[in-house]
């Protein structure tokens, strides 16, 4: 099958993880089929195109100017795709050309878009979702979503039948592991953090942006009152550090206002630095209100870090019984779990025992051979 995927969003945070890690599990699963990515002209160079075994050239780029978000961008991606010669186009995000006249799978990851128009830059940009994301689930042939809390989001707000959308769970990039044992002491995962941020000692991470449903404020809160209980209990452990991948002024702020010296605004961090903060932490929390899916708490558990998340929306779908789950606003339940997790460590051995052995079943190949069963339904018209 000859499969053309809107990839111009690579570089983008979640839809740019769900594209990479798509790649990679179509080169072991999909080597038979010819994967044709559509990349602004600026990236061709850059951009990681996988290598798989057992096909001449399987995967290839061509060049696509259309900007995202932009006012003619339905017009411009089916004028792009008029001069390609392919069975099917994949969309991994809910920009799909109207009346497209070719088969085709759209991925809904949520409806975030939607939910929270306070999040758009300005209000045309909500004005773009609230437009488009409706027209895109009618357009495309079938719709891929990450999570069955998501499915339900989708079918009661876009109105689409249940039987258009199928979930398929994302895998994980292979880089995302614990570490390997026999480092030197003072190497490893802790060293490359305390070279190249500084960050040493125990600390609480957080990766992920800092839009209000990701409940940062929450949890500067409950980390104050962490501090507070540790300080008073005498724990016997270092006081830790909260450790954030964003930066937002009002957050350091909120931060100095709460007397938290101990709060570390990273900024954005990726690649192999990324997976030793995740292996290096001693806890990592992700208190949000809403996720589509969650990447972060399983990046985590795969490299061996224990998790405390909410038991909001998706969440409780993706890591099951191995994080502690609280709800979102009780910040004494998130404080309390987080000391538990920093104390006792019978209860951190278990979590990351069973985070490991959950992760391992969100796997490049299995999201890619589930992809793959997709496109061939709708190439074969069901």
């Amino acid at each position: 099958m000859r499969i053309v995927l809107d990839a111009r969003m690579w570089r983008w945070t979640g839809i740019g993880t769900y594209v990479q890690v798509l790649l990679e599990g179509l080169s072991e699963a999909g080597p038979d089929h010819e994967i044709t990515c559509l990349i602004d002209p600026a990236d061709v160079s850059g951009f990681p195109l996988p290598r798989a075994t057992g096909a001449a050239h399987p995967f290839q780029t061509t060049s696509c100017s259309v900007p995202v978000y932009s006012p003619w961008e339905m017009r411009g991606l089916a004028r792009a795709l008029r001069p390609l010669d392919f069975d099917l186009a994949h969309f991994p995000h809910y920009i799909h050309p109207y009346r497209a006249g070719f088969p085709s799978v759209v991925t809904i990851h949520d409806l975030i878009h939607l939910r929270f128009p306070s999040y758009h830059k300005t209000p045309l940009h909500y004005a773009y979702a609230r437009h488009v994301l409706p027209r895109s689930a009618r357009a495309a042939n079938r719709i891929i979503t990450v999570s069955k809390h998501s499915k339900s989001d989708i079918v009661s707000r876009l109105k689409v039948s249940p039987e258009k959308v199928t979930v398929i769970y994302n895998g994980l990039a292979k880089r995302f592991a614990p570490e390997p044992a026999g480092h030197p002491p003072d190497g490893g995962a802790a060293g490359r953090v305390r070279e190249a941020l500084g960050l040493s000692g125990p600390y609480v991470l957080y990766v992920g942006n800092a839009k209000g449903h990701k409940n940062l404020h929450g949890l500067i809160r409950a980390f104050r009152r962490l501090a507070d209980q540790m300080e008073r209990e005498d724990a016997g452990t270092d006081p830790p550090t909260l450790a954030a991948t964003v930066r937002r002024e009002d957050l350091r702020g909120e931060a100095a206002g709460a007397g938290l010296d101990g709060v570390r605004f990273l900024g954005h961090v990726s690649g192999d630095l990324l997976v030793d903060l995740y292996r290096a932490a001693a806890v990592f929390a992700f208190p949000s209100h809403y996720e589509g899916f969650g990447y972060p708490p399983l990046e985590a558990m795969a490299c061996g870090t224990p998790v405390v998340c909410s038991n909001a929306t998706s969440l409780p779908e993706v890591v099951g019984e191995a994080a502690i789950q609280v709800p979102p606003d009780d910040l004494d339940r998130l404080s309390s779990a987080l000391y538990d997790l920093l104390t006792k460590e019978d209860l951190r051995v278990r979590l990351r025992t069973e985070g490991l052995k959950r992760a391992r079943s969100f796997t490049a190949r299995a999201m890619a051979e589930a992809t793959l069963r997709v496109y061939e339904e709708v190439s074969r018209g069901r």
